[in-house]
């Protein structure tokens, strides 16, 4: 397995002047605040979020609270990639705009509720901005517990809808101070969901993968993120949804390599589960000098897709048999 590729920025924020003071458009140059990245990389497939350069081209929510509430400090900005820096975003001025740590010891009082003895903050983080139609109820946030969101992926169970969606992705951080890190606030974004991939093993040059269904699968359920890590419960019924991955025309995909495997289309993103079932596939091949499409498939043992990693499906196809092989296929996202 390789280590955990959290996506990390800083956030920078400079300190305020009193509590009820948490931004400005025009501050003092030394309360300036700056957001830098922690993570480079390449690029890889449009539906995941894998590094910095992704993160880049996305805009992320930022909530912040007083600590052990609910009460919020920061809401709904918007921290935007803008001439080589992270900076928080006015869209409609189209600027940035700036945010103060609050004086600890001083007193918030909330429009309901008790005043509160400022301490420190919690940070939760999200990206994109905008969360995709898949997240159907929430984020919402509590002290004790984190981030809560229900998904729904049942309209998104095929290659040609996920190529329109992107990853939601969370970061969470509690207790911080301006002086917890020089000022800073270090924020690792982390993967709820399972990603999972396929390849073609080598040698198949005369192979055209047509199309490849999972059956029977789970498609939503509630996502808990604690900051470290993310629980899945209530999840919909098995057998709800098949997953459909259709490569047509030069899309189509064939292996005329004949040592290394080579990937299947695009990454694919589902709520973790449990996947004992069937896996079909439709390819073509010369048959007696004509090309003809067969339908080949197998059943897998039980596999258990875990939130933050990802499980790459290798496929060889031998006339009318279809071998999975999982040896090794699983690593940290």
């Amino acid at each position: 397995m390789r280590k955990r590729k959290d996506i990390s920025i800083i956030l920078l924020l400079a300190a305020g002047l009193f509590a009820g003071c948490s931004h400005s458009n025009e501050p003092e140059l030394k309360n300036e605040i700056a957001v830098k990245t922690g993570v480079t990389g390449l690029q890889k497939r449009v539906a995941s979020i894998n590094n910095n350069t992704d993160l880049q081209a996305q805009d992320i929510k930022i909530d912040a609270y007083f600590h052990d509430t609910e009460e919020p400090f920061i809401e709904g900005a918007k921290l935007h990639y803008n001439d080589s820096e992270w900076k928080f975003w006015d869209d409609e001025h189209d600027t940035q705009i700036h945010y103060y740590w609050p004086i600890e010891g001083s007193v918030y009082t909330p429009a309901v509720g008790d005043p509160i003895i400022v301490s420190s903050i919690d940070y939760v983080g999200f990206c994109p901005y905008t969360k995709p139609a898949y997240i159907t109820t929430g984020p919402t946030y509590h002290h004790t517990t984190g981030v809560t969101f229900t998904c729904n992926l049942g309209s998104y169970m095929t290659n040609t809808a996920q190529a329109d969606i992107s990853e939601y992705i969370c970061a969470y951080i509690d207790n911080q101070t301006k002086d917890s890190n020089s000022g800073s606030v270090n924020m690792s974004f982390q993967h709820p969901f399972t990603r999972i991939q396929f390849q073609l093993s080598a040698s198949h040059p005369d192979i055209k993968i047509n199309k490849i269904t999972y059956k029977a699968l789970k498609s939503g359920g509630i996502c808990t993120f604690d900051g470290s890590s993310s629980t899945w419960t209530s999840l919909t019924p098995a057998g709800t949804v098949n997953y459909v991955m259709t490569l047509t025309g030069t899309d189509a995909e064939f292996n005329d390599n004949p040592d290394t495997p080579r990937q299947i289309g695009d990454d694919w993103i589902i709520v973790p589960q449990t996947f004992s079932g069937n896996i079909e596939m439709n390819a073509t091949w010369i048959d007696w000098g004509e090309e003809f499409a067969h339908n080949v498939s197998t059943t897998i043992s039980s596999q258990t897709w875990e939130p933050g990693y990802s499980y790459t499906y290798t496929f060889t196809i031998r006339e009318t048999d279809l071998r999975v092989n999982v040896e090794k296929y699983t690593e940290q996202w």
